[in-house]
């Protein structure tokens, strides 16, 4: 009831915003030709950046005004997070013109103190009396401008009220650059005074937009969440942690006042709509509490079960992946000795062992960095003709490494196609860990060359190099578990 009661207000105060608004525009379209006129007339730098103010101002003004309309009317209806995309959208255009004017004045500045020339004192003087007038009017819009900011909470409100500050902290500026310029002109150095004076105040103005410059970047790049705002959302989790299966990120956006977020969560597939909805309701609720004026959308990922069998449904055997069980331990490590001689034969003992039988070697294993692995074999009937897993790193909170892996060679296309669904099983499973990489290591010699080419048919790209203690090259790859994902629900 908050945030609807919050966005009722912000649309009652739209028709404040495009008065004043509008007030503004027309008044710098009134004062800007006579203006123009003194400061060309005058032939003085400080003035002739009143050219770019204005021009900036009635640019502004336009875009400001006609965004505000169409939200009056309600005809901005193609951006997905509200008209706070596009009003951010819009203070950035505002923010970069002004910048590079800014630049641009600088330049004829600099021109200036390097060929000198001489300011008509009279129309200098009437310069001085229009600048006056201007920033009485500017010192008026700011603060009724900066008022309105400060509930509605708008982006182009912000950007003007800015804008007429800085026009205003300009005009004071003026005053002294021009009284100085006048009486001191008859100095060997008075020539300086108008130009480099020009060159402070494009400094400063500057300077008054890099603030917003930045803060229209951060709303359109999708950082809206503080870092405390963002341990709020992981507190919540974590409170939940044992109600979902796998967290997938946090996106967020502003809409004017409004902070918008989504939280996507991984939930299995025995988890009941109404689970999910309950889940969803008591985390939004919460947040919402610690949140002021945000709206909350949990988005619920179902995984799709691997098919466990079926694997070679062309050949005449079929092949089922189940979970390693310490009656299939012996199979598994005559491949070993059979086709990874080379490798660690205890250490992968301990890891299958710990797969299906948990806690029975888990420290050891975490003397070697390896923590909770998961392994599967390929059967053939109810022999086992493969076998491969994954596994954790405890320092890796990011990555999934691929764990062993042997398949009987022998079978031809049977022997393809359990290396085959192996693979795709355990993708599937690291998937569901919501980690962003798998990651495996693998080095150049023979019997690795086939499993290098389905390696690099899926993505993975080498990121470090090293050396064994046999003086072996070891390859350490990696690939983008939703990558790789993808890739094999494409081939299914």
């Amino acid at each position: 009831m908050q945030n609807n009661s919050s966005a009722d207000y912000e649309k009652d105060n739209l028709p404040l915003q495009f008065k004043v608004l509008k007030l503004a525009l027309l008044i710098d379209v009134s004062s800007c030709i006579p203006v123009i006129a003194i400061a060309i007339l005058s032939n003085s730098m400080i003035l002739l950046t009143d050219i770019y103010d204005y021009s900036y101002n009635i640019i502004s003004g336009i875009i400001s005004v006609t965004i505000v309309n169409k939200l009056i009317k309600g005809k901005i209806t193609s951006y997905d997070y509200g008209a706070g995309k596009l009003e951010s959208m819009c203070s950035l255009l505002i923010s970069v013109l002004v910048v590079l004017g800014l630049v641009v004045t600088a330049g004829l500045s600099i021109h200036r103190i390097i060929y000198p020339q001489e300011l008509n004192v009279d129309f200098a003087l009437v310069g001085f009396v229009i600048n006056f007038i201007s920033l009485v009017i500017n010192v008026i819009l700011w603060k009724r401008i900066h008022k309105i900011a400060l509930v509605s909470n708008s982006p182009i409100m912000k950007s003007q009220w800015r804008l007429h500050r800085a026009n205003a902290i300009a005009n004071i500026f003026v005053f002294v650059s021009l009284i100085a310029a006048v009486f001191l002109r008859d100095f060997s150095w008075g020539f300086i005074i108008d130009p480099a004076c020009a060159i402070l105040l494009i400094f400063a103005a500057g300077y008054a937009f890099l603030d917003l410059i930045k803060e229209s970047m951060h709303d359109l790049l999708d950082k809206t969440l503080d870092e405390d705002l963002q341990m709020k959302v992981l507190r919540r989790l974590s409170e939940y942690f044992d109600w979902y299966d796998s967290f997938h990120g946090v996106k967020s956006r502003k809409s004017g006042k409004k902070i918008i977020i989504d939280i996507t969560l991984g939930f299995t597939p025995d988890k009941t709509a109404g689970d999910i909805f309950d889940l969803s309701g008591r985390i939004k609720e919460k947040l919402e509490n610690d949140i002021p004026d945000s709206e909350v959308q949990i988005i619920p990922r179902i995984y799709k079960e691997f098919s466990e069998t079926n694997i070679a449904k062309n050949s005449l055997k079929r092949i089922q992946i189940q979970p390693i069980t310490e009656q299939n331990i012996p199979d598994s490590m005559e491949l070993v000795k059979k086709f990874l001689p080379t490798d660690n034969y205890e250490l992968i003992l301990k890891v299958l062992k710990e797969s299906c039988m948990l806690g029975s070697n888990k420290n050891e294993l975490l003397e070697e960095n390896i923590t909770h692995p998961r392994y599967w074999v390929a059967l053939s009937g109810d022999k086992v003709i493969g076998f491969s897993g994954y596994y954790f790193e405890p320092n890796e909170t990011d990555a999934v490494w691929a764990g062993w892996a042997a398949v009987e060679r022998s079978l031809g296309m049977l022997s393809a196609k359990a290396a085959n669904g192996l693979i795709a099983k355990v993708v599937y499973e690291a998937r569901k860990t919501g980690r962003k990489y798998i990651r495996l290591f693998t080095c150049d010699l023979p019997e690795e060359i086939m499993a290098n080419k389905i390696y690099d048919k899926l993505g993975f790209t080498v990121y470090k190099r090293g050396i064994d203690w046999d003086g072996i090259e070891i390859i350490y790859k990696q690939a983008q578990t939703e990558s790789v994902y993808d890739k094999f629900e494409k081939n299914r």
